[in-house]
């Protein structure tokens, strides 16, 4: 035998023993991708129905608890029995729900001795008994409990919603929503555009007795099926079972894989039913088949030419195996991108050790970003979860594995501060487990962020309308107070110190500035502070608070509750209106007193903090170093249900009136808002604690100055000629005096177009206008026109309104000052001084 013919043998049978190789090889990559599909089809199923039941069922089991709530006019009319009322009410509502969803059919309402009062599709029909047709109707009639679940009904299959109606705390009855469970069918068709029906046990099937859907058909394990008069399920043999492992199927010449998955279970996590789904294997076998018909003729056609042909036929045998390897590198390439490409994080997980305990066995690419470890494979599942979150995911895991069916895994804090949500089990044929899950946590900030902005904008838009309120009626109060302010003390003026009637006029007099003390608190909450803002020490405020008049006769109110300080020393300055500080450091002293009950202990604490960004996101302030204000009280708390209310204006639970006007908190965040600080309220049994933080200046605390005391006479005039604009004669009247009795001459306006003719005729020393006049030009306007025709006229802002941007503009414009009504006698005397100083 020569060389060349052992060549060619050795040759041709190693073509032959590499092309049977080859060909098993083929058929088994054939094979396995046949069963990755299968595997893939099935795992979207199950993922889709899933999250079909999720979204299409679930949110009906609060829309029914939220109807009650908000629409209470029905549980009153069932309580009555009022069919006609009940009827109306709820007709709406049942239009409204069939519009959005066509699958909606049952609104039911049932008495509690399980008879029908009413159905809104059917109102003629009712006084049925339900006992032995509506199981949940019944459990819940029985223990007032919620219930939901799937049940075969008179029309066919619905998933039914029971909930306990009460009324005035007396229970009523039931109500029921039911949708159709064909609803799940019809969406998951149109998913995976493949054929599927719907099988339940023929007993359940039977109740069905006005069923209006396609044709039924028996099949084997005691089973009925939909049909919907389509062929391929019709040509179903009788024996097949939809509860069956591994069902394949054929059907006019074509293989079909069939999944069946129980859904549908009742209110007591029993099977009913379920859906059936047909994947055609077809061109899969086709595909498998021609392969191996191709590798058999391409062998057959080497091992024959292989004598006359074989250095060339070797050299085609190695492309077409170089060919045959690339698709199958591109075939699995594929189907490793459908993996990693998902958006949500992918598990695969096997079993390991254990009952319960799995391995991972790859993670896509969403997974690695959530988890962020460079390598998931081959480490066990219990390494990504908290020790707590273990045990229940086991459960869930090894229910799945037992049952073949997805579990959906509930919401639950990760490591790192990671929220996952939406996360599904289920297995696969192999034994192995597919584990979906998201990462929300920054889905979850943004909605917290939203919700904080909604409550923020809520309360700017209830202040701003409190704000029109206010302000008018601050106006006008301000503008009566006059008298009581101003005319009390023209005539102390006027009266010996012997006389019987000073007591009374200052009696008068300190009323009408307790008014106006309201009415500024009233502004404050309208407007906020309009005052100019000044370094000071929060300490000095404090003290000069307790050593003042008011914090002694507080103490004196309570001598059984006791006062202490921890002040820090050298406390950075702050920016603020000192005498709004002030009143708010009384309010809070006076609700930390009244809170003590006569007995108890209230400390004020001061502190220099550093805050930190995530402290100041909620309220949108800047981290950095702030001054801290505590006051803290040892009485019995805040209410928990009241505390999202102890800011709003009126919102008090003292008697208004004797202890307060429901102003005090409002006024203290509106302060404490204006000077860009922060509120916190921290509220238990024990007692309460309210913190300030006010933002600290880049400077070195203050020193106390010395302040001139008041002279004991009023600054007076030397017959300087005032023009005094007001469109009210009370008003006219009362200034007027005022202006005399401080040595001025004093003409009057009783309008803007008034004062203008009159400055057009006479020059005046001084223009003391009111900002709003009810007719024509307002104070700020007659200033402008006036200053077009003498531009060096002087003038001075008085008004019952806080400083607001009217007055800004009439200052910016060359106006010499504001002063607010109800002014006093010296704060007139002293303003018009200051004008008038040379």
């Amino acid at each position: 035998m020569s060389e060349k013919t052992k060549a060619i043998i050795l040759v041709s049978l190693l073509i032959t023993l590499l092309t049977g190789l080859f060909l098993y090889e083929g058929v088994s990559f054939f094979t396995r991708d046949i069963q990755q599909q299968i595997r893939v089809t099935e795992a979207e199923i199950h993922a889709t129905t899933a999250g079909l039941q999720e979204f299409s069922y679930q949110p009906y089991v609060k829309r029914i608890k939220n109807l009650l709530l908000v629409k209470p006019q029905i549980p009153a009319a069932f309580a009555t029995g009022d069919r006609q009322r009940l009827h109306e009410e709820a007709l709406p509502i049942y239009r409204a729900l069939i519009e959005e969803n066509p699958a909606f059919y049952v609104m039911h309402f049932h008495r509690p001795d399980n008879t029908s009062l009413l159905r809104m599709h059917w109102p003629d029909y009712f006084d049925d008994d339900l006992s032995q047709v509506r199981p949940m109707v019944v459990a819940t009639n029985q223990d007032h409990k919620p219930r939901q679940g799937y049940e075969m009904g008179r029309h066919g299959p619905f998933y039914r919603v029971v909930h306990p109606v009460f009324y005035q705390e007396r229970y009523i009855g039931a109500m029921e929503f039911g949708i159709r469970a064909h609803q799940v069918l019809e969406i998951l068709q149109k998913a995976l555009n493949s054929p599927a029906t719907s099988y339940f046990s023929s007993s359940n099937l039977a109740q069905a007795t006005r069923i209006q859907h396609s044709p039924v058909r028996e099949v084997g394990g005691g089973y009925s099926l939909f049909t919907h008069n389509q062929a391929l399920f019709e040509q179903l043999p009788k024996s097949f079972s939809p509860v069956a492992k591994d069902n394949e199927v054929e059907i006019g010449h074509k293989r079909y894989m069939v999944h069946a998955l129980p859904i549908f279970r009742d209110y007591q996590d029993q099977a009913i039913g379920g859906i059936m789904v047909m994947q055609d294997i077809t061109p899969l076998l086709a595909k498998e088949k021609a392969f191996i018909q191709r590798f058999i003729a391409l062998s057959l056609l080497l091992i024959g030419s292989v004598v006359a042909v074989l250095f060339l036929t070797f050299g085609q045998l190695m492309k077409a195996m170089a060919r045959e390897v690339e698709r199958r590198q591109e075939s699995e390439e594929r189907y490793r991108q459908l993996f990693e490409q998902m958006p949500s994080g992918a598990l695969l997980l096997q079993p390991a050790g254990a009952a319960g305990s799995y391995l991972i066995k790859a993670g896509n690419d969403a997974a690695l970003a959530i988890e962020e470890p460079h390598q998931l494979s081959d480490r066990p599942l219990e390494s990504l979860f908290p020790p707590d979150q273990c045990g229940d995911l086991h459960i869930l895991l090894q229910d799945a594995a037992q049952s073949n069916t997805a579990r959906t895994v509930p919401p639950f804090q990760r490591h790192q501060g990671k929220l996952i949500c939406q996360g599904a089990v289920y297995p696969l044929a192999s034994g192995e487990m597919v584990f979906l899950y998201e990462d929300i946590s920054q889905k979850s900030a943004m909605e917290k962020e939203r919700r904080q902005l909604e409550t923020r904008l809520q309360r700017a838009q209830k202040m701003e309308a409190i704000g029109l309120l206010a302000g008018g009626v601050a106006h006008d109060l301000n503008n009566i107070l006059s008298g009581l302010v101003s005319y009390p003390e023209l005539l102390l003026l006027q009266l010996p110190e012997e006389s019987s009637m000073r007591q009374p006029l200052e009696t008068i007099q300190q009323s009408g500035q307790r008014a106006a003390a309201v009415v500024a608190d009233l502004l404050t909450v309208a407007r906020g502070v309009a005052t100019s803002k000044e370094a000071a020490n929060i300490n000095e405020i404090i003290d000069h608070y307790r050593n003042s008049l008011e914090g002694r006769k507080l103490r004196n109110r309570f001598p059984q509750v006791e006062l202490s300080t921890e002040l820090a020393a050298d406390l950075p300055p702050i920016s603020c209106s000192i005498i709004h500080i002030e009143k708010v450091v009384m309010n809070l002293i006076t609700n930390s007193f009244e809170a003590s009950e006569g007995i108890g202990m209230v400390t004020i604490r001061t502190a220099s903090r550093e805050l930190p960004a995530d402290f100041c996101a909620d309220q949108t302030n800047e981290a950095g170093e702030y001054v801290c204000l505590e006051i803290h009280d040892n009485g019995p708390g805040i209410a928990a249900e009241d505390l999202d209310h102890i800011f709003e204006p009126f919102y008090s639970r003292k008697a208004i009136g004797r202890s307060g006007t429901g102003l005090g908190l409002a006024v203290v965040w509106s302060t404490i808002h204006e000077h860009d600080g922060l509120v916190q309220v921290l509220s238990t049994e024990e007692g309460t604690a309210f913190r300030l933080f006010f933002p600290a200046l880049a400077m070195a605390p203050l020193q106390p100055e010395d302040k001139a005391a008041l002279a004991d006479e009023l600054p007076k005039g030397s017959g300087q000629l005032i023009l005094l604009v007001d469109d009210e004669q009370q008003q006219r009247d009362i200034t007027s005096h005022m202006l005399i009795a401080l040595g001025y001459r004093v003409e009057a306006a009783a309008s803007g177009e008034e004062a203008l003719e009159l400055c057009r005729k006479k020059e005046y020393d001084l223009l003391l206008l009111d900002m709003l006049m009810g007719r024509g030009m307002n104070g700020g306007e007659t200033f402008l026109a006036i200053r077009q025709e003498r531009p060096k006229q002087q003038a001075l802002i008085l008004s019952g309104y806080s400083q607001s941007a009217e007055v800004d503009q009439a200052l910016a414009a060359g106006a010499a000052g504001f002063l607010k009504k109800p002014v006093t006698l010296a704060q007139l005397g002293q303003g018009l001084a200051e004008v008038f100083s040379p």
